[in-house]
């Protein structure tokens, strides 16, 4: 069995994000230092590009980022679902997919939308309490999702 692990870290500042990235950079090294086959599965070429931009603002994980890249420990799951998969949807998006691999979301789609804005607006205005109260209520992914 393979287990997808989604780290739930959150920074609220500079600082915060900074250990944040530093902590799921950490956490996939040591996966990997534990685990020679370990791969970093991600829907979008997002997530590599935010490594990269974290790691050029904060200069800090780069010996590690690169040493991922050549062994091509990045693995884009929309890539492959796009190619090798058809289903009755209108885009392959994650969020058009998830009927077709049982998840079931803890807060529906339209609240974490609602929540998300509320925290893109309170971090423009730098408001630390406003922040914390809604970042719990976006967290509708699982930490643990088993693939098959």
């Amino acid at each position: 069995m393979v287990v997808w692990l989604v780290p739930r870290v959150v920074g609220h500042d500079d600082g915060e994000e900074r250990k944040a990235f530093e902590s799921v950079v950490d956490a996939i090294m040591e996966a990997w230092a534990n685990d020679p086959r370990m791969h970093v599965y991600h829907f979008s070429p997002y997530e590599p590009a935010a490594f990269k931009r974290l790691m050029g603002r904060y200069a800090t994980r780069a010996d590690q980022l690169d040493s991922l890249a050549p062994q091509e420990r990045f693995v884009d799951l929309f890539a492959v679902v796009r190619q090798g998969v058809r289903a009755g949807v209108e885009s392959y998006s994650i969020k058009r997919l998830e009927t077709f691999y049982g998840f079931t979301r803890e807060v529906p789609l339209r609240d974490a939308s609602f929540h998300l804005q509320a925290i893109e607006l309170a971090l423009e205005a730098v408001s630390p309490p406003a922040l914390a109260a809604r970042c719990a209520n976006v967290s509708a992914t699982p930490r643990r999702l088993p693939l098959h």
